[in-house]
């Protein structure tokens, strides 16, 4: 399956280029200099100007953060620990959905918000949204809000779906609010 997986990940251009030309390309990035007068192509500022640049970008720019309620479901149904356990029935089905749900809060629902409440520190309007629909038993999994937010045919054969089709009265109410 990982063999599977890097293979999807090698399909766009950027991806496929040689560690040779990644480190060309690296030549658009802005040089940086620290204190000592050391320069870099590093894309982040120098941490000295980060509540600068943040406090600036806050101010031009509207944060929208969303998650699922089960954003990390298919995560945790991968994991060996868990595959294992749930051929113990439905106390491993029990811990599956346990563990999915910690991790959801700790990876996706937790720093969404904390994300929304720091560019707000930063003087920057910020909200988020949580996604609970789903039209399979599989339920509001990773990435099952992108058929409600673009173009919903795009993603009719999205595995997240479970082969059900998209609400897309629904699709279209999300898009104009």
């Amino acid at each position: 399956m990982s063999r599977e997986l890097v293979n999807l990940r090698c399909k766009t251009p950027v991806q496929r280029r040689s560690k040779s030309a990644s480190t060309e390309s690296a030549s658009h990035l802005p040089t940086t200099a620290d204190a000592a007068g050391r320069t870099s192509n590093d894309a982040l500022p120098p941490q000295s100007q980060s509540a600068k640049r943040l406090a600036d970008a806050a101010r031009r720019i509207e944060l929208l953060v969303g998650y699922t309620r089960n954003d990390a479901a298919p995560f945790a149904a991968m994991n060996p620990r868990i595959a294992r356990a749930k051929r113990f029935g439905p106390p491993g089905r029990i811990l599956e959905r346990a563990a999915a749900a910690a991790m959801t809060r700790l990876v996706f629902s937790a720093p969404a918000r904390r994300l929304a409440r720091t560019w707000q520190g930063y003087g920057g309007r910020s909200a988020t949204f949580r996604v609970d629909w789903s039209p399979s038993r599989l339920g509001a999994r990773h990435c099952i809000e992108l058929p409600l937010l673009f173009d919903s045919a795009a993603w009719e054969d999205a595995p997240m779906l479970g082969g059900r089709p998209i609400d897309n009265r629904l699709a279209e109410a999300v898009r104009r609010n």
